[in-house]
C-alpha cells in the first residue's frame, strides 16, 4: 500500500462527507479511515477518536457557514 500523505484539514473534509453519509452513529473510525486512505493507525496518530473528529468536523462547518452565510 502506497503511503498517503495528508493534512488534518483534509482528513476532516473527508470525514465529514462520511458522517453526512452515514450519521454519527453508524460511522466507525475503520470507515473514515478508509474514505481518507489511511490505516486505522495512521488516522489515530492524527485523532484520538471518534468524538474528536466528529468535533473538529463540527467547527469546520460553523466556520464555513459563518465565511459564507
Amino acid at each position: 500500500m502506497p503511503t498517503v500523505k495528508t493534512s488534518p484539514e483534509e482528513i476532516i473534509r473527508k470525514s465529514i462527507t462520511v458522517f453526512r453519509r452515514n450519521g454519527y452513529y453508524r460511522t466507525t473510525m475503520s470507515d473514515l479511515a478508509k474514505a481518507t486512505g489511511l490505516t486505522k493507525g495512521a488516522f489515530y496518530h492524527h485523532f484520538a477518536n471518534k468524538e474528536e473528529v466528529m468535533k473538529m468536523s463540527l467547527k469546520a462547518t460553523s466556520k464555513w457557514f459563518e465565511k459564507h452565510i
